[in-house]
Formats: structure tokens, sequence, C-alpha cells
């Protein structure tokens, strides 16, 4: 359960920002948006806004960032791949710098206080804390290659040695199945970043889920409802391809991966109304068609969602 996340030196983000979901006495909507999680009041929902260019999508890269590195540093495939952050440019102090990443979450009744600092080449520092009640108490410590590891992440010891300049202490320890190291991976896999600045590729996944499962399919019609858009119901059909409608030229290859996904034809059904407003029957329409930009992103982001 998420707490907060920081971080600074990230893209357009120069000083360390803080999202935290910890409410306050003074916090609106507490009946309808303030939840206790052992001994936090945590916010349900929150809301960044700002003008254009001032880091609101670029914060959530970061959490993007932080995950993807988390679960996937440890890999051999990546021993000799660059990390690919982007510091901020627009300054000298902060050119050349490691950029920071910061995580406070519960899980099991512990707090867990998880982070690292790294640059394109290499992890810089790393730190994992965890606090059952008041006083936090350290797992690890890191500067460089120089790892320190406590009484309580003990099952880490002897992998420091194992732990390449641009991997992740914590994720070595989860590979090698140090309890705490992969209970937190497990929570890192769950800890999903859904933008709607890109939601066309989410569309095919929202399609294969609502064909899954009937239990899918209600999910999404009644999360389609909700939005009051005025559907009724919603049909997908797969239909497979035919290769005559492929340019000559197109390899082989391609043809065949996109015959092997095939095609879905997402359709709305919408209500028939008279001069009365009566409804006097039913009609189909193609939602890539007929529906708006918004009713597409909202069907999109359904699956993903759900």
């Amino acid at each position: 359960m998420l707490i907060s996340f920081s971080c600074a030196n990230f893209l357009s983000i120069k000083e360390e920002k803080t999202l935290s979901l910890v409410a306050t006495p003074t916090t609106e909507f507490q009946k309808e948006n303030v939840f206790k999680a052992d001994r936090y009041r945590l916010l349900k929902s929150a809301v960044i806004y700002g003008a254009n260019a001032s880091g609101k999508s670029n914060l959530l890269s970061a959490m993007n960032k932080m995950r993807s590195l988390v679960l996937s540093s440890s890999k051999e495939s990546q021993a000799k791949e660059e990390l690919r952050i982007s510091e901020f440019k627009l300054s000298t102090s902060t050119i050349g710098k490691p950029s920071k990443f910061e995580i406070c979450f519960l899980l099991d009744e512990m707090k867990y206080r998880y982070g690292f600092e790294a640059d394109n080449k290499r992890i810089k520092s790393e730190w994992l804390l965890c606090c059952h009640k008041i006083k936090e108490e350290p797992l690890f410590f890191r500067e460089d290659n120089d790892i320190k590891v406590f009484d309580k992440f003990k099952e880490g010891r002897g992998l420091e040695k194992r732990t390449r300049e641009n991997a992740l202490f914590l994720s070595v320890c989860a590979q090698f199945n140090v309890t705490i190291a992969e209970n937190l991976l497990k929570w890192f896999t769950k800890f999903n970043i859904i933008s709607g600045l890109q939601d066309k590729k989410y569309q095919r996944f929202s399609e294969d889920m609502f064909m899954k499962h009937d239990s899918s399919k209600k999910m999404i019609v009644e999360f389609m409802k909700k939005a009051d858009l005025a559907i009724q119901d919603i049909s997908v059909e797969h239909h497979d391809i035919d290769e005559s409608i492929f340019p000559a030229e197109m390899s082989k290859e391609v043809k065949e991966m996109f015959m092997k996904k095939g095609v879905n034809e997402v359709s709305t059904t919408h209500n028939i109304y008279d001069n009365k407003a009566n409804i006097i029957g039913k009609t189909n329409v193609f939602l890539e068609e007929w529906e708006s930009e918004g009713t597409k992103k909202y069907f999109r982001l359904s699956g993903p969602i759900l």
C-alpha cells in the first residue's frame, strides 16, 4: 500500500518532489477518501495539477522508471546495458549528478522505505529501512559498491560481491531467494502505472480481457455504464486477417506476426428514441468509427484499471 513517492534530478524535475498519500486532519472528504491502514490514515486517491511542462507526467515516469529498474536490473541481459536515466539538464548543479528515487509503502503491517540514487551507468547509493511501530531500522545501506547488511536482512549477506555496479542489491537478493527482497519485488509487480497519454497501447489488453471471461465482460460493461456514456452494451468480435491485404514487399515474419494476432472489432449498443424520448429500439455502432475520443480512451483503460 503506497504511502509516498519522491524523486529528484529526473527529466524536468530538478529539486526533490514528494507525492504523499498520508491524510492530514484538514483533508477534505474524510469519509469518502480516507481509510485506516495499520497505524496510518491514507488517501484512496490524489490529484496532481499544474501548468503544462510543470512535471506532472514526469512524476509518473519516475515511478515507472523506479519500478522497471527494481524488476529488471539484476537480469543477466542487463549486464552491459545503460540504465537509461535522464537527469535534469537545465542546471549546472544537476548535470552529471545521479537521479534519486524513494518510495514508502506498507506490506504485511510493516512500513518499508526503499530508495536509490543512480546515473545512466551505475547505482551510486541504495538503502532499505523498515518500521514496525515508530523507530526505523536499517536493513542495508550501499555507497557505490560498498554494501553494509544489517541483522534483519542477514539472508542477503554474501550477495554483495554478486551485485554489479548497474544492478540493484535488492533485486539481486530477490533473485537469490532472500525472503524480504522477494516479498518487496512482489509488491513492485503490483505497483502499476497506467498512462492515459498512451491509452492506445492498452486497447488489445482490454479487448482480450473482455473476451476471456464472462465475469470480465460484465465488469467492463458496468464500468462503461457508470460513466454515463449512453452505452447499453458492448461486443467484441475477433477476425482472422487475410494474407492478401498485405503489401507484396512486406516480410513473411511481419505478415505472420499480424496474422497470428488477428484483429478485434469493438461495437457499442445504444438506445434509439422517438420524438417523445421513448425507447423504441437499439442500434450497434463501431467504437473506432462512431464513439468520441474520450469514450475510446475510457474503454482502452478499462481493462488495466479493473
